[in-house]
């Protein structure tokens, strides 16, 4: 390394001070982050939930699919259905109705 003076390193101390500050005061505009539902639920749960069913799927039409590319094909479909789709997992309470076999 060369040696430089100190009134040269002084001066480029202060035009990279300068400069830093220039962008500390600069007006940063912030986006206010997306609220979650009240009864949502995360995105983790739900791509879990898809990627099992997307196993049993292939199971039931006689193929077989590996977790990581099932829970690949998940996050795909739910990312494509939340941000292009607009939807929103909630969870809500579903009526259940029993046949007469099991109804007690």
């Amino acid at each position: 390394m060369k040696p430089v003076a100190k009134a040269k390193r002084r001066r480029a101390d202060e035009d990279l001070l300068d400069s830093n500050e220039a962008e500390m005061v600069k007006n940063v505009v912030k986006v206010a982050p997306m609220k979650k539902p009240r009864h949502g639920v995360d995105s983790g749960e739900i791509v879990n939930i898809m990627a099992d069913e997307i196993q049993s799927l292939y199971e039931e039409m006689g193929s077989e699919i590996d977790d990581v590319n099932a829970r690949d094909k998940a996050l795909t479909l739910w990312r494509e259905l939340h941000v292009h789709g607009h939807v929103v997992a909630q969870e809500s309470e579903v009526p259940h109705f029993l046949c007469e076999n099991h109804g007690g």
